[in-house]
């Protein structure tokens, strides 16, 4: 057999490169290691998924003996591409495969784009693997063999193919990043956290996209860094901005400070979309009516690719949260005391509408408040701030000059007390020899 010929030539001359093509560029040896498994498969038949995954980790374990490190990066970037591109209808052994092939490599740039391929056959094969009800364990560990889950065909896949979704948590994955070290470029990691955002859009994974969205603009530090997939991400976390100001409040709060987000205010076809992010990052119900009235519902709609009426009312309800939420942290600078009036006078309704409005924004963690039923009055306990501005500053600067002064005043009435207390007390009488 020739191709048994070559590999024992390229064993026995130590020639770990030559091995490694061997049997890449082997159709046969590749069909025996790549193929779907068959219920009635023969001795020479496609191995199973465990046997698969030793063979190539054994294959992969080679990449260490090969002298040249340039050498050794480009053979890895040569296997990965070979089980990728491979013709196989068992994506769960090249999932397993990829996943062995990352614990292998010590580069950090390797592994981030061995995870991109991950997330990417993950998303198009089995976009379930990217849910958060996946259980947690570690998504780059050994195959396991008790593994329920199965592909198309039947086959069990490997415990690291079924918790993607952990992985792919947001401060996961940048700690995951961080944790390869200094070496990775930010470009690669841009890449990396585009493909999550990517993956996770289509694994219906709404908020957690938009988080991956927002790491992607953080990397463009630097007007100058902007290219047009910067302008494209940056639309689509506006729209997400927009969508749901109030999931990711904290996440959110601060996009207008971005480079890329502020480029959209430079373009005609983005303009608009900039323009409706500032009024759901800053500004008010009564800003919002305005936008709607110099623009049109229509701008709404079609920035959201809906023709539904409740899409600009569901916008809305979340002006009417974010108003009020903004009358909260002025007013708790202020006395912290809104009377209802004034509330319903900010999200124009009703004073009996104002308690519901109330209890939701509290329930969205956004304000913590109690309700005097009796004298109409909301006292505002905490309020998270839209924006931190020169203005901001100043209403802190006001209230820590009164919680000083008062904390004076209860300083001097205990001294005060002390005094009166040391001269009103008997004096001690001597006793007598």
């Amino acid at each position: 057999n020739v191709f048994v010929s070559a590999c024992e030539t390229h064993i026995a001359n130590a020639d770990a490169p030559g091995l490694i093509r061997a049997i890449l560029h082997n159709d046969q040896a590749m069909a025996v290691l790549m193929g779907a498994e068959e219920q009635d498969s023969s001795e020479d038949g496609p191995l199973t998924l465990e046997e698969a995954s030793s063979a190539f980790s054994l294959l992969a374990a080679l990449l260490k003996r090969v002298a040249s490190t340039e050498m050794e990066a480009s053979m890895a970037e040569e296997l990965a591409n070979t089980v990728v591109s491979y013709p196989t209808t068992s994506w769960s052994k090249k999932l397993s495969m990829l996943c062995a092939l990352y614990n292998l490599r010590p580069n950090g740039v390797e592994k981030c784009r061995l995870l991109g391929r991950i997330i990417v056959l993950a998303a198009a094969e089995q976009p379930s693997l990217l849910t958060p009800a996946q259980p947690y364990k570690n998504i780059l560990g050994a195959p396991s063999a008790d593994s329920s889950d199965a592909d198309n065909n039947g086959t069990a896949i490997t415990s690291s193919a079924g918790v993607l979704s952990e992985t792919l948590h947001p401060a996961a994955l940048e700690e995951l990043v961080t944790s390869w070290g200094t070496q990775v470029p930010i470009e690669e990691r841009r890449t990396l956290y585009l493909i999550a955002a990517n993956s996770m859009k289509d694994a219906a994974s709404t908020s957690v996209c938009q988080c991956f969205l927002l790491k992607v603009l953080a990397t463009y530090t630097d007007p100058s860094q902007l290219d047009a997939q910067a302008i494209l991400v940056a639309k689509d976390a506006a729209i997400g901005a927009i969508r749901d100001p109030i999931t990711l409040f904290t996440e959110q709060r601060g996009m207008l400070s971005l480079p890329a987000i502020q480029a959209l205010s430079n373009q005609p076809d983005t303009k608009a979309i900039h323009d409706l992010l500032r009024v759901f990052q800053e500004e008010m119900l009564t800003d919002f009516q305005v936008f709607c009235d110099t623009h049109g519902t229509h701008v709404v709609l079609e920035l959201f690719g809906a023709t539904a009426d409740d899409t600009v009312e569901q916008c809305r309800t979340n002006m009417r949260m974010l108003s009020l939420c903004s009358l909260a942290s002025e007013q708790y600078y202020e006395q912290g005391e809104i009377p209802y009036q004034a509330i319903a006078d900010t999200l124009n309704i009703t004073s009996d509408q104002v308690e519901p409005w109330v209890i939701s924004a509290v329930s969205s963690g956004l304000i913590t408040a109690k309700m005097d039923q009796l004298n109409k009055l909301v006292m505002v306990e905490r309020s998270v701030m839209r924006k931190f501005g020169p203005e901001q500053w100043r209403m802190l600067q006001t209230r820590l000059h009164a919680w000083k002064t008062n904390v004076a005043q209860v300083l001097d009435t205990l001294k005060q007390q002390d005094n009166l207390a040391a001269v009103s007390a008997p004096v001690p009488t001597q006793p007598q020899q």
